[in-house]
């Protein structure tokens, strides 16, 4: 059944082509009327009689005319059996076929009836010169087949679907007017406009009436439509072919001439052809409207380098040959006598090489644009996949919260929905840090969006999908949020008087076990707690008295029974919570004192750490060997005086004061602070004592080794001069002792006169001997303290350390002794 309505379909669409084709066909014959319904207008036979005499040539007789009044039905039929006798009369087979049907408008008989006779006096007399067709349809297909070849896209295999896209059509017009149609411009996925355009050209510029109609060729290929139609395209370029063959004999009576102009239109035409490609391909390289993705730009490119290395190479050689050709056409026109040959403007080989020049210009260019728009591209690629990579991440992500959350159930106890309570906060908080990289693919879409990119639609749906995610995941987050939220509260408040009873009692025990800490660290970290402690018992406070109240409020309302207990058991609580805060505000006073003590335990320890760190500068016996040494013993003290001033104006100072501010101040820890405050005064003055006494003994120091010096010096002089008084060299002559005796006296005034010297030497060893002596008892003394104090542990704040005594001071011996000279390379340390 279904294969029958197809077979019928197919039938109908067939004979609706037709009808509408031979119609057009029979009114292109008949110029007086009209035809609009064949099967009703073909009945009485006088139109078949009027197409059959114009068609053939030859009359025949009409039995039956219109005489002022309609034909009766036998003389239709009789009109229409003579019209069938004429055509069987030209071996025309009209086989199962009368003319009572043609009468009675049968579509199918009245059809075949057109058809044969548009094969008998239109197609019957093609014929091929050359070739021995068959039948006048084979004869037709391949005078089809042969004006078609060597076109692209064109294979006449038929006259069904080798028509269909409108190549074939166009290939025949081109094939014998190639100035009606640009071939080249045509593609084959374009059939209806192809059909279109070729229907309108032939019968406008041929002449040729438009039998078909594109839209049914594109739905059903007629074969019996097509050859009518193709029919007139024979009649129309035959009648070509046989002028073109006087033509021919023409020309050759005018030989010479015609050579000689073919040249000169070849030349023109060929320059013409050269400056429309040169224009046309500046035109396209001019152009910027570049495909918006990858693979079109590098399809562009690829198009730019194949005209690079293909087509513009041979452009290069034809602009070369025309140039040779005009040189030829000149020289053939001097040979024969003739005028110089005029090149018409617009066709002049500058003209030409100056286009050439803008087309390498305008290359050039467009290589540049090419590879911009290849990067620009290649970037929006790489955004594009960065976007989804992104996108998909964060539908995943989603997908999986969403997931996770419908899976996820409340609870049945008050611990359970607290930590579901904690788990909602913790996913919306992580939402909420996760909306930042949400909204960077945003900024990825407004990128892609600005720039044009090619496949922006998908990328703004995927954003928009994601969008519509990020909301549903919203609203169920919130809608969860609610109903945890009452559902928490509801079992909170049975629960809030036990709870607040228990936290009393644990805060409070806390409070009264925990240590106050010995070194500042800890302490610091327990004021640290305690704070926090007091933080969540006063939040916690708060809360439950406003929920105890509330719920309290809400029994009384109701006019529960248990109201009034529930009342005074808030108040129970309420007074408790009073006492426990006032515990945690003594703890907190305790902790501030104590971490004032232990601040100023440290500080004082760091100042004795300083101290005994410089003692041992501060008292070295070592004095120095020489006076260079000594020299820079006195300023390496000098500067030791520099940091201990500064050090006591600065840290000892406020580390005194800050002991003193305490004590006064009643610091549970008072007694232990005094007592530190007295250690590190003791130890400061020991070193004071000690650096006193080292100050001493360096100035000392210096003096006695300027006066050993002085004395080396002294002994080196009389050193020198001793042999001579010694000698016993008189003088052999006169001459010679005189000479002896003025030496000697010059010797004996040198005497006198270093005389003063050794005085002044006497006088600067009394001055040494009468400068003061350092202790060395007190450089040691002060040693020992500092170093106990220091090496001490720091005591507790019960403890208290134990001051060392001081010792009496004792006298040094003289440094040099009395009436002795010093000797030669005496040193400071090898004196008594």
């Amino acid at each position: 059944m279904f294969k029958d309505r197809q077979v019928n379909t197919l039938k109908r669409q067939r004979e609706a082509i037709q009808t509408k084709t031979f119609t057009k066909w029979m009114n292109s014959h008949l110029k007086a009327k009209e035809m609009v319904d064949i099967f009703s207008e073909l009945d009485d036979g006088l139109v078949l009689h009027e197409l059959l005499e114009k068609l053939s040539g030859e009359a025949y007789r009409l039995p039956n005319k219109k005489k002022g009044r309609p034909l009766m039905r036998f003389h239709k039929v009789e009109n229409v059996e003579a019209a069938m006798k004429f055509i069987r009369e030209r071996e025309v087979r009209l086989e199962a076929m009368g003319g009572q049907d043609i009468v009675d408008g049968n579509i199918t008989l009245t059809l075949g009836l057109i058809w044969n006779i548009i094969l008998r006096f239109q197609i019957a007399d093609i014929e091929i010169e050359g070739e021995d067709a068959k039948s006048a349809k084979e004869a037709l297909l391949r005078w089809c087949q042969r004006k078609t070849a060597g076109y692209p896209n064109v294979k006449v295999e038929n006259f069904t679907t080798s028509w269909r896209d409108g190549l074939a059509f166009n290939a025949i017009i081109h094939k014998h007017r190639p100035d009606l149609i640009d071939f080249k411009s045509l593609r084959p996925e374009n059939a209806l406009q192809n059909l279109k355009s070729v229907f309108d050209i032939a019968e406008r510029e041929l002449g040729i009436v438009s039998l078909l109609d594109p839209e049914d060729i594109l739905e059903f290929c007629d074969e019996k439509s097509i050859m009518t139609y193709l029919v007139g395209y024979y009649h129309k370029f035959a009648k070509m072919e046989q002028d073109n063959v006087w033509q021919k004999r023409l020309q050759n009576a005018m030989q010479f001439q015609v050579e000689t102009e073919k040249d000169e239109d070849h030349f023109e035409l060929e320059t013409a052809e050269l400056l429309q490609w040169i224009n046309d391909t500046i035109a396209w390289l001019q152009s910027r409207d570049f495909s918006n993705s990858v693979e079109g730009v590098k399809a562009s490119m690829q198009q730019f380098k194949e005209y690079r290395v293909s087509e513009k190479p041979l452009k290069f050689v034809q602009k070369g040959n025309l140039e040779a050709q005009l040189f030829s056409i000149h020289m053939k026109r001097r040979g024969g006598n003739r005028k110089n040959y005029v090149v018409p403007q617009g066709k002049d080989v500058k003209l030409l090489t100056s286009r050439w020049i803008t087309l390498e210009k305008e290359e050039h260019e467009r290589e540049n644009a090419l590879r911009d728009e290849l990067r620009r591209q290649e970037r929006l690629q790489q955004l594009a996949s960065k976007f989804h990579r992104k996108a998909d991440l964060r539908e995943d992500w989603m997908t999986e919260r969403n997931d996770m959350m419908q899976r996820e159930e409340f609870g049945s106890t008050l611990s359970q929905i607290t930590a579901s309570v904690k788990k909602e906060d913790m996913a919306a908080t992580e939402v909420e840090a996760y909306s930042d990289r949400f909204n960077s693919i945003h900024i990825l879409q407004q990128y892609l969006n600005q720039d044009n990119y090619h496949s922006v639609d998908v990328i703004n749906l995927k954003a928009n999908t994601l969008d519509k995610k990020w909301s549903d995941l919203l609203d169920l987050l919130d809608t969860r949020r609610f109903k945890l939220n009452e559902l928490y509260q509801l079992f909170k408040v049975h629960s809030d008087m036990d709870d607040a009873i228990q936290f009393i009692e644990d805060k409070s025990q806390a409070i009264s076990v925990a240590p106050l800490g010995q070194l500042v660290e800890d302490v610091a970290e327990l004021q640290e707690r305690h704070k926090q402690l007091r933080t969540d018992i006063d939040a916690y406070v708060v809360a439950v008295n406003d929920q105890l109240l509330s719920a309290t409020r809400s029994l009384q309302e109701t006019k529960h029974t248990q109201a009034t207990v529930i009342e005074n058991k808030r108040k129970e609580i309420k007074k408790a919570f009073e006492q426990l805060q006032k515990q945690a505000s003594h703890r907190s006073d305790l902790l501030k004192q104590n971490m004032q003590f232990t601040t100023f335990m440290q500080d004082c320890q760091s100042a004795q750490t300083w101290v005994a760190d410089h003692l041992p500068k501060a008292t070295s016996t070592d004095l120095g060997t020489s006076l260079a040494v000594a020299h820079k013993h006195n300023q390496s003290h000098e500067l030791l005086e520099t940091d201990m001033s500064a050090y006591k104006k600065s840290t000892f100072a406020s580390v005194v004061n800050t002991g003193e501010a305490l004590v006064h101040n009643n610091n549970y820890a008072s007694s232990n602070i005094q007592q530190a405050l007295n250690d590190l005064q003791f130890a400061w003055e020991n070193l004071n004592q000690g650096f006193e006494q080292r100050k001493i003994g360096l100035a000392l120091a210096l003096e006695a080794h300027q006066f050993l010096e002085q004395g080396n010096e002294a002994e080196s002089w009389m050193t020198s001069r001793t042999p001579y008084i010694k000698s016993q060299d008189f003088g052999k002559d006169e001459h010679a002792s005189w000479t002896l005796l003025q030496q000697f006296n010059q010797l004996v005034s040198d005497l006198y006169g270093y005389a003063k010297v050794i005085e002044r030497m006497q006088g600067q060893c009394d001055i040494i001997c009468n400068l003061p002596q350092p202790d060395s008892s007190v450089v040691h003394s002060a040693s020992v303290a500092v170093v106990t104090s220091v090496t001490t542990p720091a005591p507790t704040p019960m403890a208290t350390p134990v001051k060392p005594k001081k010792k009496k001071k004792k006298k040094t011996h003289a440094l040099l002794a009395e009436g002795k000279r010093p000797q030669a390379q005496t040193h400071l340390n090898d004196l008594p």
